[in-house]
């Protein structure tokens, strides 16, 4: 059974709790999960399991005793609750760093002498490829295998530089792996480096409008007219969306592919100058 600390929904931590223990005893049921926590409906978790109720926070902590939670899978339990009825963009990331916090990080920070790694947009895409396959030293294929592809010598250099950045590293199969699940540049996201790869991005994102079939990408435009309060809300909502993406890229235990996905919000007109 998973750790509470892989879920960011607590309907779906309760479902696997249930699931394992069906699958421990096929006749545990709602209705006794229901008794144990003291509950008079039957089914009442059941229907918190399909959306249909919210866990208030007594009965989170009647679950986290039930399970014989620790402190902190307690209190990350709670804050799965705050998250998931967080009615406000404020409250959603103050949970959502809550249980950052509280699982603990698993994102590298790339220092700022180490902005090597930004310079090519394969070097990313390397990175996290090598968390899909398995790959020790057939830099054709992992060339051929990018799209657009690379050639191999510039696979080989892919290589050279994560592992001189120290973010790949060779698992006990002797394949090279990620270090870590997820890397950030913390707050130096200002450099030059960092502008030319955004720059590599874009262009990918324009083309891939033309190399892939529409079930295969997602691509979508919106022109609005915002106030300056609504733009800055919409600005909190696209960071509060990153996170939940990332989030969701951290908790991946079987990966198949990888993505790039781009998020712009930029001015077409304005009343002032900008």
């Amino acid at each position: 059974m998973n750790s509470i600390f892989n879920y960011t929904d607590y309907r779906v931590y309760l479902k696997s709790i249930f699931d394992h223990k069906k699958q421990l005893n096929p006749g545990f049921s709602h209705r006794l999960l229901a008794r144990q926590l003291g509950l008079k409906a039957p089914g009442h978790m059941l229907f918190v399991m399909q959306g249909k109720r919210n866990l208030t926070n007594d009965l989170a902590m009647r679950i986290a005793v039930w399970l014989n939670l620790g402190k902190k899978e307690s209190d990350y339990l709670m804050s799965l609750v705050r998250y998931c009825h967080a009615k406000n963009a404020d409250e959603k990331k103050n949970s959502f760093d809550e249980l950052l916090r509280l699982r603990g990080s698993n994102r590298k920070v790339v220092k700022t002498d180490r902005y090597r790694f930004y310079e090519k947009w394969y070097y990313s895409a390397i990175r996290s490829a090598l968390d899909v396959i398995s790959f020790r030293d057939d830099y054709g294929m992992l060339a051929s295998s990018l799209n657009p592809p690379i050639t191999v010598s510039q696979a080989r250099e892919a290589i050279r530089v994560l592992q001189g950045e120290g973010l790949i590293k060779t698992d006990r199969s002797g394949y090279l792996k990620p270090s870590e699940k997820l890397i950030t540049t913390g707050d130096n996201w200002k450099s030059a480096a960092i502008e030319n790869l955004r720059y590599q991005f874009l262009d990918l994102g324009r083309e891939s409008l033309s190399r892939f079939v529409p079930q295969h990408r997602d691509a979508s435009f919106l022109t609005l007219s915002l106030s300056e309060e609504s733009f800055e809300r919409i600005k909190e909502k696209v960071r509060n969306l990153r996170a939940e993406i990332l989030e969701t890229a951290a908790n991946e235990i079987s990966p198949d592919r990888v993505v790039q996905c781009n998020i712009t919000l930029f001015p077409m007109f304005s009343r002032e100058k900008i």
